[in-house]
């Protein structure tokens, strides 16, 4: 029998502890920190020295595979990796997040960075958190409720996904898409409108700004466009009567007449001056005219 642990192989080869003999095997694969080990989407999700991995079931029975998820992200470990001194995770069921947190001794809880992971279909999608610094973490479920908790090096617990700020902090929010050049970078768009779908869960107040050429500085920079919930139906227990629009879209879709031109475009929602609730953006649709080649 074979028990693989932190780069080395345990073989049990008798009854005592005498038989027991360790084998190094690589320095490339293994499991950084025991902490780190979840139970994530039906397999086992660990950080290694390359990053996230699984270990999924194959069609063949009695076998495993052994892949990497994070390749695509790697930088957003690769820092963390050498100068983290201890390391914590949980997982949300209910959203299929994988949530990793890397303390270190002499950061302050503000400059500790952490990496969710979450599963949409058979592909996996990363961001970054900042502030949470972990001593220890776990998930309850109960009644069908998941509750989130870390306890703090202060010597308090704290419970996340809940409120509308970071410990009454206001949360800095920020979405960016990639520069969309539409098949030709080498023709000039000439942007009419932007339609944006996002499902809100309660009131929310929002900036949108549509950014050209890679955000040069010689590119039109617009003011930035409201992305608020005006139009969202009115919720129970949170809205006012009168006030609210009777019968609205529990996902609207925004669109706004938008100023502007240049040869890619990129979407930027920013958010942070008011306590918004969450709110989901589901996508995006950007309506232009042909201009000139360059």
């Amino acid at each position: 029998m074979f028990i693989f642990c932190e780069n080395r192989i345990f073989k049990l080869g008798g009854s005592s502890l005498s038989d027991f003999a360790i084998v190094p095997v690589t320095r490339n694969i293994g499991c950084v920190n025991g902490f780190t080990i979840q139970e994530f989407a039906g397999d086992l999700i660990f950080l290694g020295p390359d990053g996230l991995r699984t270990v999924a079931g194959t069609a063949r029975i009695g076998d495993v595979e052994l892949g990497t998820i994070s390749a695509n992200v790697q930088e957003l470990f690769r820092e963390q990796l050498s100068n983290s001194g201890s390391f914590d995770s949980l997982v949300i069921p209910d959203k299929t997040q994988y949530r990793i947190f890397f303390s270190k001794d002499s950061a302050a809880d503000i400059a500790t960075h952490g990496v969710i992971c979450v599963m949409k279909g058979q592909a996996f999608e990363f961001a970054e958190t900042q502030g949470i610094r972990p001593s220890s973490t776990d998930t309850i479920v109960e009644s069908g409720n998941v509750i989130a908790i870390h306890g703090g090096f202060d010597g308090y617990i704290y419970r996340q996904e809940r409120g509308n700020t970071f410990n009454g902090t206001l949360i800095n929010a920020k979405y960016r898409s990639p520069d969309i050049t539409f098949g030709d970078p080498g023709v000039r768009k000439h942007m009419q409108r932007v339609n944006v779908n996002y499902a809100p869960e309660s009131t929310i107040d929002a900036d949108l700004f549509v950014r050209y050429d890679y955000e040069s500085n010689t590119s039109t920079r617009p003011a930035a466009y409201p992305l608020d919930s005006t139009n969202v139906a009115g919720l129970y227990g949170s809205s006012v009567y009168g006030s609210s629009v009777y019968g609205g879209p529990s996902q609207p879709i925004v669109r706004k007449a938008v100023e502007g031109s240049g040869f890619a475009v990129a979407l930027r929602v920013e958010d942070g001056a008011n306590a918004t609730a969450p709110y989901t953006l589901k996508g995006f649709q950007l309506e232009y005219q042909v201009g000139a080649r360059r």
